[in-house]
């Protein structure tokens, strides 16, 4: 039997099972001084309170928040007191302390056996000396410095120990934020450079703490059990002496989705424990035809450890298929565990591809179109995606100077200028990715498609503000998987930072925003525009037009798109730009902000009518098809262009990437081989001195072909559409030398009408062809 591995994605949303904390009375002390900060997770700006109370409602639990310290206590078991952070916006007003007799109510509340948490960037500097922060099994080390602390993370040992979080790096929150270093309480988180950042306490009195100076609204929220919420579950369960192993699964119900016969697929079961006791495993049993486990029946997961357990469907015969894996846990909310586990078998599907290797040879200055030719031999559907890979990638292009430290004021026009551009391409940086533009004659053809009349109002508005937007497909950014984004009213996207950057900086650089796109990243406002957003089903596509957008200092009218395609290929269009458009940074950045594909930075090159491409991959071969599906005994064929412009004689090698749901082959890599060759000077080869291009582009329902040559010769002029098929000659017609056009009614052979679309003109003289793009639009 032959096996093929398949890892099952993990879904978003976990599978929470909350442990009970029965009849705990929670009180918030909002002591913050109203300092505030930006919320990493894009809720704008909040107050220290609000991580703490977001954490809570989203764990379910009731409390009750005061900016007043109430004189009776006794109807509450645990406190959350926040004592803010130095703001920047707040003057020399500094962060909220416990006055004398607010400090004996907390002292008689912990001494009644009871439990409180404090968080403040000064909770040492400003209590050290009191009598309340003996009380915290803690020790004031140092104030901090300035600003630091980039990660937060959980001490081995401790139910902190899955935890890495963000932290708002550089924000008010991360000011002068105390080191803390345990007594007789424990550490439990730290910052990046292992300086303890909070202390847990259970006192041999009774009482417990937990004493925090970063400020958990300044986490940011990731996957598993690294979310703000988790944290506070785990917290609530120490200030409340729930000592007790806690469950964590990845998913309530496992799905192998499509299966095929004769093929073992495996999924992997993650098994978390977020208590704080040991957790055990007993009795673990899988019932179901065709699905099996090799996974102990009996295993025990340590305090903040985790476990996987690999579950096997293999079946030969053809349906659906039910099973349940099962087992019991010591911990007291969830004893038996019961897991629904599914999957659809099917004959399986195959793909074949012609030819295995791909070699062209042609002189500088030609295209050609060469095709590439899939088929599925098998009996299921077959789904595919095309990548082409550069085999030649050279150094990445020389890495600009990083931002200086050096704000400039918001609403100052900037004039300092980047390096001047004197290219219409440019790359790779070191994941790949190329640019080239319209100006170039191997670049995209500009191709305006507004969508005002048929898209969606984002609800973008007004200065410094973002809206998060659902995409409609998986799109794959520097190797990652995105599923949304975050459109920025100052001209760019980011699939990560959420907070709003006014000034542009080069790329690459690590300073923030990173993880972004931008295709006219400036100090912009909404002005007396819009941004609207559409999905483009016909071609597999989302745009992100910014329409009559605007500068903040003027009312200079800005018209641009973003388009993302499933393939990962990117386009700026520029419609129509006015004001100052030296001010801006183009291009695209990766997460960490050390790599990056800069266009231009504060330099002379937009300008109307202009599109820009960034894609991964050689400049010289492009494909019109980069996914797609085939049903049994159907055949897909694929156009590739290769094009010699502006490259120099020489041999160049890619590999074209072909994934797809074979499981015998669910990667084929068909080699690429490209000869450049030496343009001929003979005499007796009419030579093309240039294509005109065709116009008007977008068309409905004629446009005229231009070309020049410059002597008499016979040229043949061939239009396809996107699958490679030949619809319309021009038979081989003796020109004379000049300007010449051929005029196309949008007709094939047979004299009927083609549908909108894009479509293919190839002109061919003797050894010399060249094939540019056109768009007909109903």
């Amino acid at each position: 039997m032959v096996k093929s591995y398949k890892t099952a994605a993990l879904v978003a949303l976990l599978f929470w099972l909350l442990p009970a904390i029965n009849a705990q009375e929670i009180l918030v002390w909002d002591n913050d001084n109203n300092s505030d900060f930006i919320d990493p997770d894009g809720a704008g700006n909040i107050g220290c309170e609000y991580g703490i109370e977001q954490a809570l409602q989203e764990n379910g639990y009731e409390y009750t928040s005061q900016s007043n310290l109430p004189d009776d206590l006794s109807s509450y078991e645990v406190i959350f007191v926040t004592l803010g952070i130095w703001c920047t916006g707040c003057g020399s007003t500094p962060p909220g302390a416990a006055g004398s007799v607010e400090q004996q109510n907390l002292i008689q509340f912990l001494e009644a056996g009871k439990a409180i948490y404090i968080e403040g960037v000064d909770w040492g500097s400003d209590h050290s000396d009191t009598e309340l922060f003996n009380y915290f099994g803690i020790n004031f080390k140092n104030d901090g410095a300035s600003i630091g602390i980039e990660d937060i993370v959980g001490v081995e040992g401790t139910f902190t120990a899955p935890n890495q979080f963000e932290y708002l790096y550089g924000s008010d929150a991360d000011y002068l934020v105390d080191e803390l270093a345990p007594a007789a309480g424990q550490m439990v988180l730290t910052s990046q450079d292992e300086k303890s950042r909070v202390v847990a306490y259970e006192a041999d009195e009774g009482y417990r703490t937990i004493s925090s100076s970063v400020i958990l609204g300044a986490f940011k929220d990731a996957e598993g059990s690294n979310t703000k919420a988790s944290l506070m579950n785990r917290y609530l369960m120490f200030l409340t002496g729930q000592e007790v192993p806690f469950l964590q699964l990845s998913n309530s119900e496992i799905d192998f989705g499509t299966t095929y016969s004769g093929y073992s697929n495996y999924y992997r079961l993650n098994l978390q424990n977020l208590g704080l006791e040991t957790l055990e495993i007993s009795n673990l049993t899988v019932t179901g035809d065709g699905f099996s486990t090799d996974a102990s029946s009996n295993m025990e997961i340590g305090i903040g450890e985790e476990t996987q357990v690999i579950i096997e469907f293999s079946n030969a015969e053809i349906g659906e298929f039910t099973g349940e894996l099962s087992f019991t846990t010591n911990d007291p909310e969830n004893s038996d565990v019961i897991i629904q586990m599914s999957a659809s078998n099917l004959l399986p599907p195959d793909l074949e591809v012609s030819p295995q290797q791909v070699q062209v040879e042609l002189e500088t200055g030609l295209s050609e179109i060469f095709q590439l030719e899939l088929g599925n031999n098998g009996d299921s559907q077959l789904d595919f995606s095309l990548e082409i890979i550069d085999s030649d990638l050279g150094k990445p292009d020389k890495k600009k100077p990083l931002a200086s430290d050096e704000k400039m004021p918001k609403g100052r026009e900037i004039y300092n200028t980047g390096d001047k551009i004197y290219r219409d391409f440019g790359g790779p940086d070191e994941f790949g990715y190329q640019w080239i533009d319209s100006d170039s004659p191997n670049g995209p053809v500009y191709q305006w498609f507004d969508i005002m009349n048929v898209g969606y109002d984002t609800g973008l508005t007004g200065d410094e503000s973002s809206v998060n937007i659902e995409l409609p497909f998986e799109f794959m950014f520097y190797g990652d998987s995105k599923t949304s984004v975050n459109v920025f009213a100052n001209g760019y996207l980011s699939f990560d930072q959420a907070n709003s950057v006014y000034q542009n900086l080069p790329i690459p650089t690590p300073e923030q925003p990173n993880d972004i796109i931008a295709p006219f990243w400036d100090d912009l406002h909404q002005k007396n525009g819009s941004c609207y957003a559409y999905y483009h089903e016909a071609e597999n596509r989302f745009i992100i037009q910014f329409n009559q957008w605007g500068f903040y200092i003027n009312d200079s009218p800005l018209t641009f798109q973003v388009i993302l395609y499933e393939n990962g290929t990117i386009l700026f269009n520029y419609c129509q730009l006015n004001g100052l458009l030296t001010s801006t940074t183009i291009g695209i950045e990766n997460y960490t902000g050390k790599d990056g594909l800069q266009v231009a930075y504060n330099t002379e090159y937009l300008h109307n009518e202009l599109c820009v491409q960034i894609s991964r991959g050689p400049r010289w071969l492009s494909s019109d098809i980069y996914s797609g599906i085939l049903q049994p005994e159907a055949n897909q064929i694929i156009d590739l262009t290769f094009d010699s412009n502006n490259m120099e004689p020489g041999i160049y090698s890619a590999n074209i990437k072909i994934t797809s749901n074979d499981p015998e082959e669910e990667i084929v890599e068909i080699p690429v081989s490209f000869t450049v060759l030496q343009t001929s000077n003979s005499e007796e080869i009419p030579l093309l001195a240039k294509v005109m291009g065709n116009y008007p582009n977008p068309f409905n329902p004629t446009t005229k072909i231009v070309f020049q040559i410059n002597t008499p010769a016979d040229v043949k002029i061939d239009i396809f559409n996107t699958k490679g098929q030949r619809i319309k000659t021009y038979p081989s017609t003796s020109y004379a030398k000049g300007e010449n056009s051929v005029v196309w009614n949008g007709q094939d052979d047979n004299g009927n009408q083609v549908g909108s679309g894009i479509y293919f003109y190839r002109i061919r003289a003797e050894n010399w062809h060249k094939t540019q793009k056109m768009l007909l639009l109903k």
